[in-house]
């Protein structure tokens, strides 16, 4: 039994954003971030790198997107009709895409607008990847039409 009361045991854990540990070392398993990430682990828990490219999974890769933070990354999943996992670039509730709020993308006094934009181009450079749905860190799953809608945020 999972430490979360699941039944279905993990074999690893892919963190989209550095930020996202959470109670990751309950699990047990490796812990993987992108290498720009791995200094917020100098300390601990035990996290492993890897690059942009590389295959995380037998069906994960990791995709650049490197707009709210360095280690910021989308995993591709080849499953069905494709998947992208968006960690904080953007979020889904109320059956739109937006972007998390101003405070959890700058500091204080920054402007969120130059962020926004870099979140858009990099998100559009991920249009040509295979999929159709999107899973987020931070909202609702949006199983097909996902690349149209991510086409539309992108677009506005």
């Amino acid at each position: 039994m999972r430490p979360d009361g699941g039944d279905v045991e993990p074999e690893r854990i892919v963190l989209t954003t550095r930020h996202h540990l959470r109670d990751s070392e309950s699990f047990g398993v490796p812990i993987l971030c992108h290498e720009s990430g791995l200094h917020e682990f100098e300390t601990g828990p035990q996290v492993d790198g890897f690059a942009w490219g590389d295959q995380l999974a037998p069906d994960v890769t990791a995709l650049e997107v490197d707009a709210i933070s360095p280690d910021d990354t989308a995993l591709l999943v080849d499953a069905g009709d494709g998947a992208l996992s968006i960690g904080d670039a953007v979020m889904h509730y109320a059956d739109e895409l937006h972007f998390v709020p101003d405070r959890y993308m700058v500091d204080e006094g920054d402007d969120p607008e130059p962020v926004k934009l870099a979140i858009r181009e990099a998100l559009g450079r991920l249009l040509d990847q295979p999929f159709d749905s999107l899973l987020f860190a931070h909202g609702t799953p949006v199983v097909g039409g996902g690349k149209d809608a991510l086409r539309r945020f992108v677009e506005q």
